[in-house]
């Protein structure tokens, strides 16, 4: 299951049995130009908790490919474990797409293939995920303001799989279209009443159509 914030507590909005039901309440999505702000709300409109959701990771200029690069090796220092990262990550064969040769080469080859594609940021993402200790992939995730991965285990590589069927050329242009979505549901959903549950549902408009 992908990370998350789950609001707990009783429900103030059910006189009497408080406690045998969880709260309510609704989320108003804004689009800042790339990025997407979030704000949680009781029902009475009060704010419980605000986020930022970057935009997506900026291009890499070559000295930076040379930092990731080195972050990547010292987590992933054997050509067995590029593989799999690449595999689980990125859903490829990182022979066949990249080749062999010196590990080096071969991580660095890596990125210009991700870069290209607009996949390093679920590969670094994934990474970190995967080696969750390790200091230089975490100051590497800090650096770039990646998010935490929002799969992992069997589902990894969800992301990446997604992008080369869907036609998108990266995670946020992804992201555009998800948050795009997200606002036209929340437009269209009614105030929750209280103790009740706020429902959105998808409304087409002449630049999209209901997902069959």
């Amino acid at each position: 299951m992908p990370g998350g914030v789950v609001l707990d507590g009783p429900n103030a909005y059910i006189s009497g049995v408080e406690s045998l039901y969880g709260p309510n309440g609704y989320v108003i999505v804004e689009l800042r130009g790339r990025a997407v702000h979030e704000t949680y709300c009781a029902p009475d409109g009060s704010v419980l908790a605000e986020f930022d959701i970057p935009g997506g990771m900026k291009t890499l200029r070559r000295p930076e490919l040379e930092g990731v690069r080195d972050a990547l090796l010292s987590g992933y220092n054997r050509w067995n474990d590029l593989d799999e990262l690449a595999a689980f990550a990125l859903d490829i064969d990182l022979e066949v797409e990249v080749g062999q040769g010196a590990l080096r080469t071969v991580a660095f080859d890596l990125l210009k293939f991700t870069e290209a594609r607009g996949w390093t940021e679920a590969l670094l993402r994934q990474a970190v995920a995967r080696r969750s200790g390790n200091p230089d992939l975490q100051a590497i995730s800090r650096g770039l303001g990646l998010a935490p991965a929002p799969f992992a285990g069997r589902n990894a590589g969800y992301e990446a799989r997604v992008l080369q069927h869907s036609g998108l050329t990266s995670l946020a242009a992804g992201r555009d279209v998800k948050s795009s979505a997200s606002a036209r549901c929340a437009r269209s959903a009614a105030r929750p009443r209280a103790a009740s549950m706020s429902m959105s549902r998808w409304v087409p408009d002449s630049s999209s159509r209901e997902p069959e």
